[in-house]
């Protein structure tokens, strides 16, 4: 849905300028467009460091695509009702064919005998990590949505101060203010169509991340107490509602 929303902002947008008897040609400018990104993506480089861009690029790759939990709910309770008939040693073949990277480790945990204090601190562990990841990716988005209105401001207001100072060229003068309202207009835009969305998804996304991951952790205690799977089956249904 991202880029459908994202579609549908900038074409309603476009054909309002239109139908309002503007002209969507007279919004290209590519200098303007210059500056209010160099200035944005600079200042918002200079807070961060390579490891977070590598997280940045590698969250954009894939930020159009829908969330898909790496297990249904009914993953977890036929695991909690394999380990009650069978043990927890039957989880082995179930942990090797898992895709996911933190429950395969959790349900290694149960295979080795941890005891749930252990298995409940490590998979913390694991949660606070992603989705601290996934949130350093929506700090750079909101930076940017931050700084693109303030350095389009900013060059607006130097282009007008540029164009009041000739006032001799009248032609002059109606470009440059002409400019400067371009300007205004691309770091309104950007911030508002374009970063503000991204970072609001990816928030979205770590919370979707960090839902899932509770109900595996809700499983693996289960689990390794012992619990009947009916009482997992009874909780994950109300988690889903």
């Amino acid at each position: 849905m991202l880029i459908t929303g994202l579609v549908i902002a900038c074409t309603l947008f476009l054909l309002g300028v239109i139908l309002s008897g503007g002209t969507t040609t007279a919004l290209f400018n590519v200098p303007a467009l210059i500056i209010v990104l160099g200035a944005t993506f600079g200042l918002a480089l200079a807070q961060s460091d390579r490891r977070r861009l590598r997280l940045v690029g590698k969250r954009l790759t894939t930020l159009h695509l829908p969330y898909v939990p790496p297990y249904q709910e009914n993953d977890l309770v036929v695991w909690a009702q394999t380990a009650r008939k069978e043990g927890r040693l039957a989880l082995e073949p179930v942990a090797q064919g898992v895709t996911d990277t933190l429950a395969a480790q959790g349900l290694q945990c149960l295979i080795d005998g941890a005891e749930p204090d252990d298995i409940e601190h490590f998979v913390n562990v694991a949660m606070v990590a992603e989705e601290e990841r996934e949130l350093q990716v929506a700090e750079f988005l909101e930076q940017l949505a931050i700084y693109a209105p303030l350095m389009s401001a900013i060059a607006a207001v130097i282009v007008v101060l540029q164009s009041a100072a000739q006032p001799t060229n009248p032609l002059l003068s109606q470009i440059g203010f002409f400019n400067a309202g371009v300007t205004l207009v691309y770091g309104l835009m950007l911030s508002a169509i374009v970063f503000l969305p991204l970072a609001s998804r990816t928030r979205w996304l770590a919370r979707c991340q960090y839902r899932c991951r509770e109900t595996l952790l809700d499983a693996l205690l289960s689990i390794s107490r012992n619990e009947p799977p009916r009482r997992l089956s009874d909780r994950l249904a109300y988690r889903s509602k």
